[in-house]
């Protein structure tokens, strides 16, 4: 069951209460909602509790919007915009390298020209429609919403108009080659007040952290999607807003709606073309529809959490308000999350249709007398005797195979040789530098065949020992169509398991075996913490063949995969 912070259990009965912000307490002559849900089960009353909770939004936008706005707030927004403006004209000035003076002298005139317009309406107190929608567009993007011709409306559209005239004179005097130009307006040349609100949108500042990243080369194409999704959600669930203008409540409430929001947004007709409110909306009417999963809601706020201590770095805000909002319920311990196979799960694995004979090629879960030795036969094979990824495994290519000192070995990397550029193949992707590493192969894998099975796709002319892999998914991984396999596999041999648990189950066998816990985490690709890590140098082809060669189980040796069936393709 998980928590909502609008609920309480008091008398058999669920009650809803919600926190009046104190800005508005007095505004609505209230400081708290409560209401009695009545008997009924937690389901039903998280749904109602998160309805009520966007319609209690709604109503403080009405009142916000409607209540008086502290003067300082509108002047630190419009000296912050003013800031930004002029950084923003700099920024474009100094990137250019050659002006035509004709075209120089025509935007001098126009500026002067604008200028002058804008102090005429100044003076006069009387603005143009453009100049007061202007004004409007720029404070609601920074969360404050302004009621037409209203005191708090004319005093922003004053405030913007003296920065525009002020932005009109900076700009001609660097057009006409004044470097030395000073604000001429003393309302500008004080810093705002709140030292943050100058911050960026959260869309904006969210865009600047994926281009980031991207260009680093730190994520992968899935995470670049799924902080633009997280994009979508956030300011479609609680508004975009400069950074600055969000509180840890806020994020909370995200927190609370997004456990409410309907799961398949993207493949469902029903809710195709609908904002992500009206989907928990939706979602709070209809009890039938599932929501995201615990670990989804925890993907997202982590997501979340990272993106704010990136943007405190930045100096964007001053703490991270969005950390440690969420834990995913834990019902196991950290050792458990990944569960481990037996002995006697893996026998039943080894000696399934795959490794004993298939119906044929594409029956391949079917008894028979096919044994097609691919990527479906290896993986498992490789991931149980050796702590791999399903994708380190996927995108492993024949010149990854490597001897040295007597020791057969795989080369785990993510380099891109010139001569893999032609096969227009994805890039290898790995999870972290820790990643890299050299691993030696068991000799039950070696005495299985694996080397034959490489030479026999090099014989293919393909650069890859499982040419028969094509980029799948959205991330466009060699292993996708892999991970939609094995768990078909899994379910028809009755093992509620998970491919990534093989690797899990060789680590642990690893350990049963005595091996060093550095050995452990350089042979999984895991950074070792401390002194050891930073000074440590890594181990040897020898060390490491010795220890891969004690992982043993029971009952799984080379004879329970000979034999049964005789047709190798």
């Amino acid at each position: 069951m998980g928590r909502n912070i609008y609920l309480r259990y008091i008398g058999g009965r669920y009650v809803f209460r919600k926190r009046v912000p104190t800005a508005l307490a007095e505004h609505l002559g209230r400081r708290e909602f409560v209401l009695s849900l009545g008997r009924c089960s937690f389901s039903e009353a998280r749904r109602t509790a998160l309805a009520l909770a966007l319609e209690i939004d709604e109503l403080a936008s009405e009142a916000i919007m409607s209540s008086s706005i502290d003067r300082r707030r509108l002047e630190d927004i419009a000296r912050a915009w003013f800031s930004d403006s002029v950084k923003g004209f700099r920024k474009t000035w100094d990137s250019q390298t050659a002006f035509d003076p004709k075209n120089v002298s025509d935007t001098i005139s126009q500026t002067d020209a604008s200028r002058e317009q804008w102090q005429q309406m100044l003076g006069q107190k009387t603005f143009e429609p453009f100049l007061v929608n202007a004004a409007r567009e720029i404070f609601e993007r920074r969360g404050i919403n302004l009621l037409p011709e209203s005191e708090d409306s004319v005093l922003a559209t004053q405030l913007i108009a003296r920065a525009a005239i002020e932005i009109c004179r900076y700009k001609v005097a660097l057009l006409k080659g004044d470097m030395t130009y000073r604000v001429g307006d003393e309302f500008f040349t004080k810093p705002p007040e709140d030292g943050t609100i100058s911050s960026p949108l959260f869309s904006e500042a969210l865009q600047r952290y994926i281009e980031e990243k991207s260009h680093k080369g730190d994520w992968r194409p899935e995470m670049v999607r799924d902080i633009e999704y997280l994009k979508r959600l956030l300011t479609g669930l609680i508004g975009d807003r400069a950074l600055a203008g969000y509180s840890r409540s806020d994020f909370s409430h995200f927190c609370q709606l997004l456990q409410s929001l309907p799961k398949n947004t993207g493949k469902s007709a029903q809710l195709r073309g609908l904002t992500p409110k009206e989907m928990v909306e939706l979602a709070a009417r209809d009890s039938s529809i599932p929501c995201l999963s615990a670990k989804t809601v925890s993907k997202h706020m982590a997501n979340l959490s990272g993106f704010m201590k990136w943007a405190t770095k930045q100096g964007f805000c001053t703490e991270n308000i969005a950390a440690e909002i969420y834990s995913k319920p834990k019902t196991k311990r950290a050792s458990e999350e990944r569960d481990a196979w037996s002995p006697d799960d893996l026998r039943r694995l080894f000696t399934s249709p795959i490794y004993q004979g298939a119906k044929s090629r594409h029956f391949w879960r079917e008894p028979g007398k096919v044994i097609t030795r691919n990527a479906r036969y290896w993986a498992p094979l490789l991931a149980a005797f050796h702590p791999l990824r399903l994708e380190e495994i996927a995108q492993l290519r024949i010149v990854d195979i490597k001897e040295e000192d007597g020791v057969t070995y795989l080369d785990i990397h993510d380099r891109a040789p010139l001569e893999e550029q032609h096969y227009k193949l994805p890039p290898r992707k790995l999870k972290s530098k820790a990643a890299l590493r050299l691993m030696p192969l068991h000799p039950l894998v070696l005495e299985l065949g694996f080397i034959q099975h490489a030479i026999k796709s090099a014989a293919a002319k393909s650069p890859l020992i499982f040419p028969e892999l094509k980029p799948y998914g959205a991330g466009k991984r060699l292993g996708g169509k892999l991970s939609k396999d094995f768990p078909l596999l899994f379910q028809s041999l009755g093992l509620n398991l998970q491919f990534h648990g093989l690797r899990h189950t060789s680590s642990t066998a690893l350990k049963r075996a005595g091996v060093h816990p550095d050995i452990i985490d350089q042979l999984s690709g895991h950074e070792i913490q401390g002194m050891r890590g930073r000074y440590g140098k890594p181990l040897g082809l020898q060390e490491l063949h010795q220890a891969i060669s004690a992982i043993q189980y029971p009952g799984i040796e080379v004879g329970i995969f000979i034999g049964t069936g005789n047709n190798d393709t």
